[in-house]
């Protein structure tokens, strides 16, 4: 049975709490306005499922029909944004200030001849969507002659009185800034079983999350573009070694973050600074730099290796792993 989010703009209107909420789905859902009443996920035994898989706390379930088959439309609503949408939500807010801004300085270049017809012009200014916006009249007088160069000793300069509109934004609307923050929390999940909870729905998407990422490491340019393969039975072998490869990626990016939620100290990344969940790739930069050069003397191999830094040492400590495996030669 499938499990998938879809990309939908659903808009949603909150009105206090997540327990009363307003959402429209998209027109394409053929939906009005509806009041919903959303359920908490994660209680009792499942508290443990929601804190792992960092599951969002309400959730509301519809259906509908598509080509003629049911599906279970699951509405979650996250609790708290995560990071990357909370930059999204500030950027939105940042640009449309600087968009005021811009559109005030322009204004700020009219003249108008009376009080009235400036206040007539803030009438027609576009309202923003997330500002309010303050304004305000200034009489503006300003001497020039009417020729160019140094003026006579005796000319005096004519004098011109005009009105300019002076605006900037004011305080953020709270009420639209909820309204945003309520969409960018709400995802819809799409699903064809009809048996499964919420939950265990939820729980699904978000592992398939991390089997999606596995797939874009095997997937990487810089992975297989090198690669030219015509027999299949080659063709075979490599996606073989590739799965093995991301076996072995993976085990190393759980075995580093399980022994760092134990660890005393975090992983110190000299471009990310203090990590308690370094991506096996960022662990794979920071081993990269080890050399290694083997010898032969007579009969006896050597192993010489770079310096280990004190991160690098850490890091096969955090594996369980001796250092000496890079000075020991392997048997042959």
């Amino acid at each position: 049975m499938a499990v998938r989010s879809l990309r939908w703009r659903a808009r949603s209107q909150a009105w206090g709490a997540p327990g009363d909420i307003r959402m429209r789905v998209p027109a394409t859902a053929s939906r009005k306005y509806t009041s919903v009443r959303w359920a908490e996920v994660g209680i009792g035994e499942d508290a443990a499922a929601r804190q792992e898989f960092a599951l969002p706390a309400w959730t509301w379930e519809t259906s509908r029909s598509i080509d003629g088959q049911d599906y279970r439309l699951v509405v979650v609503h996250s609790t708290s944004l995560d990071k990357r949408k909370q930059k999204q939500l500030d950027a939105l807010i940042a640009k449309e200030a600087k968009e005021i801004e811009k559109a005030a300085a322009e204004e700020a270049t009219v003249h108008y001849n009376c009080r009235e017809d400036a206040e007539t012009g803030f009438g027609r200014f576009a309202q923003p969507q997330y500002w309010l916006l303050d304004h305000s009249v200034e009489e503006v007088e300003e001497r020039h002659y009417s020729y160019r160069g140094r003026p006579r000793r005796d000319d005096q300069p004519q004098v011109e009185r005009y009105f300019r509109l002076v605006i900037k934004p004011g305080k953020q609307q709270r009420d639209a800034i909820a309204t945003l923050r309520a969409r960018l929390s709400a995802f819809v999940l799409i699903s064809n079983d009809p048996k499964r909870k919420a939950l265990e729905l939820l729980r699904e998407y978000k592992e398939q999350m991390s089997v999606e990422q596995g797939f874009r490491f095997i997937k990487e340019p810089r992975h297989i573009g090198p690669v030219f393969l015509k027999r299949p039975d080659r063709i075979e072998a490599f996606a073989y070694v590739q799965a093995i490869a991301l076996l072995v990626y993976t085990l190393i990016q759980k075995k580093i973050r399980d022994s760092l939620a134990k660890a005393d100290r975090p992983l110190q990344v000299s471009w990310r600074g203090e990590m308690r969940n370094p991506t096996a790739q960022i662990i794979l930069d920071m081993m990269e730099r080890i050399q290694t050069i083997t010898a032969s003397i007579g009969l006896k191999r050597y192993k010489i290796y770079t310096r280990l830094s004190d991160e690098q040492r850490y890091i096969l400590e955090l594996l369980g792993l001796d250092p000496m495996i890079f000075s020991v030669p392997a048997p042959t």
